[in-house]
């Protein structure tokens, strides 16, 4: 967790710095200016929101199967909404009360978050499925769209993010497995054994 803070914060915390260098130089023209103005709220948007993901990850209060489902629900679902993609949720109600310590959180987090950061990007889906559930010792959570899928698509340079899931998760001891059938779409599934 130290590492993505310095990684993550650290670089929005330099970037900050960069745009406010920028906007203050006289040199820097009016249209600049307010070009970097932008920059420096999206920058800062960004900001608040990780840093906002890393208190939830760290709070004990959210140790658990439930506290995690509820997050994540809400979090796909904000998001979701802002790329025009219809949300649908299948979560059991009653999640076994499983201990989930904080850095199996932040890590499936993360994973989970490249995935949604990639069916925007890449999928043109305009529905969208989370599901998660507990089957015997895995928690077992699915992202499911109706996009074009990945059939015939050629990964672009700094096209990582597959990649990173799945060293993720199996950095947790579970797998990522991603299915994209030729009718289209695109199911993103973690298996993760129960910490």
């Amino acid at each position: 967790m130290a590492q993505d803070l310095h990684d993550d914060l650290g670089a929005g915390l330099t970037e900050v710095n960069m745009l406010g260098s920028l906007v203050g130089n006289p040199l820097t023209s009016a249209g600049e200016k307010a070009r970097y103005l932008d920059q420096l709220s999206e920058v800062a948007r960004r900001l608040v929101t990780s840093l906002d993901e890393i208190v939830w990850a760290v709070n004990p209060r959210n140790d658990s199967a439930a506290s995690l489902a509820s997050y994540f629900a809400s979090y796909t679902q904000q998001f979701l909404e802002l790329a025009s993609v219809s949300c649908g949720l299948n979560i059991p109600e009653n999640l076994p009360q499983c201990p989930l310590n904080s850095k199996f959180r932040h890590n499936l987090f993360l994973a989970f978050k490249e995935a949604l950061n990639n069916l925007a990007r890449h999928s043109g889906a305009s529905e969208a499925r989370l599901e998660i559930k507990i089957e015997g010792s895995e928690l077992v959570l699915a992202l499911v769209d109706n996009g074009r899928g990945l059939e015939g698509r050629e990964a672009g340079p700094g096209a990582d993010g597959l990649r990173n899931m799945r060293d993720r998760i199996a950095g947790l001891g579970g797998r990522c497995d991603v299915e994209s059938p030729a009718s289209g779409g695109t199911a993103v599934r973690f298996r993760v054994p129960l910490p």
